[in-house]
């Protein structure tokens, strides 16, 4: 099987998946680790794809040779502005400071709701251009305290499965997590954990990208739980 992991320029699923025999690829527009195997802008792709199918364009992307069967896509799609962090965001509290409404603070939270909306818009786009293809999908986000994820709470694709304790299966956080499968039957649907079992460091001391970071061991756990079957 060909994998296709979009959004993630760490290796980590990429490198595991080979070492379960799989082809992999990074996909991301930057290359920080040294592991993108394609520097491309998913963004403009996505978008490119959607017009092809739905209004008729003549245009080429990535999913063009993607094949039912073949391929398979692993996503980790940003979450910036669908995390539960969002909630103090549009509050007016923003790095742990609470501000007046002043018109810069308006006009932050009103630009921040902009983006927002255009990554949703993707994200959706995303997920019916990988629905019609036929090509297996799982898309992973932060599932966020009691599930505030404005994927979770707004958009008509639902998760299929939640990890509530990813340190149970290999990871050094807790973060409860999503997982959006399409044209994929996971095996296993909402099995809840709780979040005492294993201590992690604590969040705070943590920067954004260490936050997001997945462990080589977790997502091994995840490939022996739900891609063992796929050949």
């Amino acid at each position: 099987m060909n994998f296709h992991c979009l959004f993630e320029q760490s290796g980590t699923f990429k490198n595991v998946l080979k070492q379960h025999g799989h082809q992999a690829y990074d996909y991301d527009i930057l290359n920080d680790y040294k592991q993108t195997d394609n520097q491309i802008d998913l963004f403009g792709e996505i978008q490119k794809a959607w017009d092809k199918l739905v209004n008729g364009k003549s245009y080429s992307s990535i999913f063009d040779n993607m094949k039912p069967g073949e391929d398979f896509i692993l996503a980790f799609f940003p979450c910036t502005y669908f995390s539960h962090q969002n909630e103090a965001v549009f509050k007016g509290h923003r790095g742990g400071e609470v501000h007046n409404s002043s018109a810069d603070d308006i006009k932050y939270i009103i630009n921040r709701e902009y983006r927002r909306a255009r990554y949703f818009e993707l994200f959706l786009k995303f997920c019916y251009v990988v629905q019609e293809l036929k090509i297996p999908t799982i898309i992973e986000n932060p599932y966020g305290p009691n599930g505030h994820n404005y994927l979770n709470l707004y958009s008509p694709y639902r998760p299929m499965y939640v990890d509530m304790n990813r340190s149970l299966f290999g990871d050094d956080k807790i973060k409860p997590t999503m997982f959006f499968a399409i044209n994929y039957p996971m095996k296993e649907q909402f099995v809840w954990y709780t979040q005492s079992d294993n201590p992690t460091r604590p969040v705070e001391n943590l920067t954004q990208r260490k936050r997001s970071e997945i462990r080589p061991e977790y997502a091994d756990n995840f490939v022996k739980r739900f891609l063992g079957g796929v050949k």
